[in-house]
């Protein structure tokens, strides 16, 4: 009787660990059973962007509404386990009063030193500006920063910042929209680290690109090694005509006319709602392009395609260049995970609100079956990130149809590191982990094979020739953690203490 209770235990703890290990399962380790719930005033309380410190801290961005109708940008900060961080700002909140009636971030970046830098709109209906503020590790504002620590720019009279990133460089590229009457621009500004305008982009460190009378929508961009800049927008033509548009834009703002047709990919779609699109570069400076044409009323179709970094159609991905979903949805953002498999987040419209949902694809563009489909997603999702142990970190709000919106934080197991075993077996590595050199064997090799070292974000830290039969590598330079060697699809990867 006892073998069989031993049995039965081993089996159901075995099932157990499969079921709450698999990628995109809830993660009970974080706040109650994966989810955590915010109010703060008994008002609106909106979460728009969210990072990782490194010290595994999260920062949610967004706007606390602290009376009704009176809202101000907000940081919150939270333990790794989804627990308010009371260490930061005034008991895990930092609050900004700029006597304003329109403000909010919805971008947020952690600094390798765990400063912050925050992206959003200020100012109030029909004239708004960018905001952009830095804050110290302790959410006390950095006051060497720009202005008080706040720097704001003013365009046109409609400014709306819709995302941010840090360059390579460290500087800061805040982008967005603006309007004056019926007509709409594309808004770039690039700041030096102290806040100060770069004047080395665009005209005076300012960039706008003019689109037409249409109203546009669904921004999107990325960075390419080089710091080019590669932006993704729909444009409304006429009726129901739209335009969807790939703009490359050299580091110093200039349109690169070696891309596409002079600078531009256009794709052109008519008798669609909308259309609403995402981007994202990958280690190979290829660039992935995900939309969804809304059709009729829950009607909708969505694909994702893959161009080089020159622009062209990449046929080796998927179909001809093209994956289309079974499920349509709506993609909010793409991350390229660290042994090149595609994650895919965003909603499945509906008429009040939307569900997160998240899709997950082979680097050859073929559907990744081993991510959970029935995720968790009552929730209205802003934004997601991969943290550094690999896990599935979102965030939004409640829908504001069951009361005034929470702050929603939402976590899913996955493993960023998991890999096929066909991928490995063609490569012997020793010694394995090691202090930074590592001996790859490989079959012989007639002419030089190209190799790529990602660290655990992706971020390509290495990349060479291999030829002969074995090949030395030398990462000691750089700090301990796992490294992926990839090489022609094989992948494998480095441990280094």
């Amino acid at each position: 009787m006892k073998t069989k209770n031993g049995i039965l235990s081993f089996v159901f703890f075995t099932i157990s660990f499969l079921v709450f290990s698999q990628d995109g399962v809830l993660d009970p380790s974080f706040g109650d059973n994966g989810i955590v719930t915010m109010d703060f005033y008994n008002y609106k309380d909106y979460s728009f962007g969210i990072s990782q410190q490194n010290s595994g801290k999260i920062i949610s961005t967004g706007q606390i509404e602290t009376e009704n109708d009176i809202s101000q940008g907000s940081l919150v900060r939270f333990q790794t386990n989804g627990s308010l961080d009371t260490t930061f700002g005034n008991d895990g909140v930092v609050l900004l009063d700029l006597g304003t009636y329109f403000y909010y971030y919805n971008t947020i970046f952690s600094l390798d030193n765990d400063e912050l830098i925050a992206g959003g709109t200020i100012g109030n209906w029909g004239e708004k500006d960018f905001i952009i503020s830095k804050f110290m590790p302790n959410g006390d504002v950095d006051s060497g920063y720009g202005v008080n620590g706040n720097k704001i720019i003013d365009f046109l009279t409609e400014d709306d910042v819709l995302l941010q990133t840090i360059q390579h460089n460290g500087k800061t590229l805040a982008m967005g929209r603006s309007k004056v009457g019926s007509e709409y621009f594309i808004s770039l500004a690039k700041l030096l680290p102290s806040g100060e305008l770069d004047t080395d982009f665009g005209i005076d460190g300012l960039l706008t690109l003019d689109i037409n009378e249409g109203y546009f929508n669904s921004f999107s961009a990325s960075l390419q090694d080089d710091n080019s800049i590669i932006l993704s927008f729909t444009e409304d033509l006429n009726s129901n005509n739209r335009a969807n548009k790939i703009i490359k834009l050299l580091e110093n703002g200039t349109i690169d006319n070696t891309f596409g047709n002079d600078g531009v990919i256009e794709i052109l779609f008519s008798d669609v709602n909308n259309i609403r699109s995402t981007i994202e570069v990958d280690s190979n400076n290829k660039i992935l392009f995900m939309i969804t044409q809304d059709i009729e009323l829950d009607v909708y179709s969505s694909s994702i395609s893959r161009y080089t970094s020159t622009g062209n159609l990449d046929t080796t991905f998927g179909t001809n260049g093209f994956y289309n979903f079974e499920t349509s949805f709506y993609s909010r953002k793409i991350i390229i995970q660290p042994n090149s498999r595609i994650l895919i987040g965003g909603g499945i419209p509906g008429f009040e609100s939307s569900q997160f949902v998240l899709k997950r694809l082979f680097d050859n563009g073929t559907i990744d079956n081993s991510l959970n489909e029935n995720i968790y997603g009552n929730f209205e999702n802003s934004d997601f990130i991969l943290q550094e142990d690999g896990k599935i970190l979102a965030t939004g709000s409640t829908y504001w149809y069951d009361g005034p919106e929470d702050m929603v934080l939402v976590r899913y197991n996955n493993d960023p590191l998991s890999i096929s075993d066909n991928n490995i077996k063609n490569l012997i590595v020793f010694p394995n982990p090691s202090k930074g050199i590592f001996n790859i064997t490989h079959g012989f090799i007639v002419s030089e094979t190209t190799y790529q070292i990602l660290d655990i974000t992706g971020k390509l830290i290495q990349q060479g020739n291999m030829s002969g039969e074995q090949t030395q590598l030398d990462i000691s330079q750089f700090e301990n953690g796992v490294y992926l060697f990839t090489s022609e699809g094989s992948t494998v990867r480095l441990i280094k203490n």
